[in-house]
């Protein structure tokens, strides 16, 4: 067990406000699916009308169905065999999806960075896109080839999921539904 993992969490990244819209068009682009439907609100909300901030807090930031094939860089100087094994992990979604990584330090998409005391985080999907081209698209904090394997599996896996689009399970309504508020909020008070 890493200690120093033990109190590194997972904070996805957000774009800045005004990038919301512009980065809304772009996923929508993409991947049409990504515009939210939002003739259904609106059907029952008659009069309502949807401001393009509105419609881009909505938007998903999903890849195309037609597969995921994106370029990984490494914004720093990780060692060859450290990049493998993070591409590794991050390929490893290709089990059970059309997605494919490769690395290229040419204008990668996916840049990564292993900024000690940043976290780990990644940004969600097609925010990528928005991201400048020297900046970090996601963040690996301090790992080494001496990072616990168990780590790997956890972290660089978790944090692919995010730059594919997908949001932190806890969120989806499904699972939000099975949760007792009566037993839930005395629990997480007592802490």
């Amino acid at each position: 067990m890493c200690n120093q993992c033990d109190h590194i969490v997972c904070l996805p990244k957000m774009l800045p406000r005004n990038q919301w819209v512009a980065a809304a068009q772009i996923a929508a682009k993409i991947n049409p699916v990504n515009h939210p439907p939002i003739e259904r609100l609106m059907l029952v909300m008659p009069g309502f009308i949807p401001e393009p901030e509105h419609i881009a807090v909505l938007t998903t930031k999903y890849w195309g169905a037609g597969g995921v094939y994106l370029t990984v860089g490494f914004l720093d100087d990780a060692p060859a065999d450290l990049r493998g094994r993070i591409l590794w992990h991050m390929n490893a979604w290709s089990a059970t999806a059309n997605v494919q990584f490769v690395e290229t330090n040419t204008d990668p998409q996916v840049r990564i960075a292993r900024t000690q005391g940043s976290g780990y985080w990644s940004y969600l999907g097609t925010d990528i896109l928005s991201i400048s081209a020297d900046q970090p698209t996601m963040n690996l904090d301090s790992f080494t080839m001496d990072t616990p394997d168990s780590e790997f599996y956890r972290v660089v896996r978790h944090e692919t999921g995010h730059t594919l689009g997908f949001p932190h399970e806890h969120m989806r309504r499904e699972l939000v539904d099975r949760i007792d508020p009566d037993k839930a909020i005395p629990f997480f008070a007592q802490n």
